[in-house]
């Protein structure tokens, strides 16, 4: 009996201190997460202190509706606050630091019950091998043994939520900052679409999407632009079909972000384009311009691979259930995205109408952009830009003159990061609507 009640005493003394560890490691967890959002929370503030009138926060709550934001500084200041990880729904944060509060106060009293239950544990088997103990007392040892016992269960139930954050099953996604109770629900624009047609969306608007990534083993979410006139006249001309523009995001952006830039669906609608924005696996996958692999920390190795393939699968997706021109099918590009665009011209050249890399990251080597040499793009990139430098571009430019490519450039003066990506929607829909891939096949086959 002795050996035996040893043996179960061994076995509590490795549960406790397995779920000491689990408990320890949570808290500092919570910690870390809390010094961050802190950290967030400052640079959120300095960026709201230097607009006047304080709009940051009502631009921020647009924007995530995906409002189109003004063309005015704040609006700057703000996107450039989500460009170095400093943005979130701040009632969100709020919630998630006070849970995250509580969840330290409940491990920290985890980890102490733990330890208390262990002595007790191993005073009463003492006891119960001791033939001498009084009886009293073994009685006492086993009833307050099982109290805390009792505690113990109690505070694992409630602290089990915090171990979550070292799963990665928290409510929060750190890549994307959408909540998972959201992305997970029926998306209220698909719900209002004409009921007596359930298989049509809501058009005028962007709206959320979503498809089963194999090769990923996840659901992947992206945005969806219909012109309002969409369906009426597919109904009325079964031949009708639609330019198409392919938007990629900048790095820590994502899909609902960029599709409210200002008046970028405006113009789209103007003219007649059908917009999609995939996410490219997350909001730092580089879409593959920075080769196959890339992952860091709980991401993908091969997370530039499955970047391309998202994008690759939502076009061809937009492809089979839209009636797109494949003629006329372009790529519009922010910064990390710009980088995107100039990588996708150059690996499936023959997809492309043109492209149009704003601030672009321009990759490593422009060793193969002969590859794209038949595709016509438009760069638009501000001299002041300090995220990144114009050198690049200007000898992306240099490079294009070289193999005599097709391209108009826009160099703003002064310009910045980020208001550059909006400004010039005029020129960016005028020149997307100069080129098809009808039009270059015809001037081959003129110069032949």
């Amino acid at each position: 009996m002795a050996e035996h009640c040893f043996h179960n005493a061994s076995q509590c003394h490795f549960t406790a201190f397995f779920l000491s560890c689990i408990s320890c490691i949570s808290c500092i967890s919570c910690i870390s997460r809390s010094i961050n959002y802190e950290q967030n929370n400052r640079e959120r503030n300095e960026i709201s202190e230097s607009s006047p009138g304080n709009p940051v926060r009502r631009l921020w709550a647009d924007l995530l509706r995906g409002v189109s934001l003004p063309n005015s500084e704040a609006s700057e200041s703000l996107l450039a606050c989500i460009g170095r990880g400093g943005g979130g729904q701040e009632k969100q944060a709020d919630q998630l630091r006070n849970r995250e509060v509580n969840f330290v106060a409940i491990s920290c009293g985890l980890v102490y019950n733990e330890y208390r239950c262990c002595l007790i544990f191993n005073n009463f088997c003492r006891y119960w091998v001791d033939p001498t103990t009084n009886c009293q007392r073994i009685i006492h040892q086993v009833l307050d043994f099982m109290n805390r016992t009792f505690n113990l269960a109690l505070l694992f139930l409630f602290a089990f939520p915090s171990c979550s954050f070292l799963l990665g099953q928290d409510s929060v996604s750190p890549e994307n900052g959408d909540r998972k109770s959201e992305t997970s629900s029926v998306d209220p624009s698909v719900a209002k679409a004409d009921v007596s047609k359930p298989n049509r969306l809501e058009t005028g608007k962007s709206i959320s999407r979503k498809y089963d990534f194999k090769e990923a083993e996840k659901e992947m979410e992206y945005q969806l632009f219909l012109p309002k006139t969409y369906y009426d006249e597919v109904d009325k001309d079964s031949k009708k079909s639609y330019p198409l523009i392919l938007a990629l995001h900048g790095y820590g952006s994502n899909p609902k972000q960029l599709l409210g830039y200002p008046d970028f669906l405006s113009n789209a609608e103007k003219n007649g384009y059908v917009v999609v924005a995939p996410m490219g696996y997350n909001s730092r996958g580089w879409y593959g311009s920075r080769g196959t692999k890339g992952g860091r920390g709980s991401g993908p190795k091969n997370l530039g691979e499955l970047s391309e393939k998202d994008v690759m699968n939502v076009l061809k997706i937009t492809r089979d259930d839209f009636q797109i021109d494949p003629n006329r099918i372009y790529i519009y590009g922010h910064s990390m995205g710009g980088g995107g665009a100039l990588h996708l011209a150059i690996k499936f050249p023959e997809t492309w109408a043109a492209i149009a890399p704003m601030a672009p990251a321009t990759p490593y080597s422009l060793k193969d952009l002969e590859k794209a040499k038949q595709i016509p793009a438009i760069i638009v990139h501000g001299d002041a830009d300090g995220v990144l430098p114009v050198k690049a571009t200007r000898s992306l430019i240099e490079k294009m003159n070289e193999l005599e490519i097709e391209h108009q450039y826009i160099e703003v003066k002064n310009g910045g990061h980020v208001l550059v990506a909006f400004q010039h929607w005029d020129e960016i829909f005028e020149f997307f609507g100069k080129h098809s891939k009808t039009q270059k096949s015809e001037s081959d086959s003129q110069v032949k």
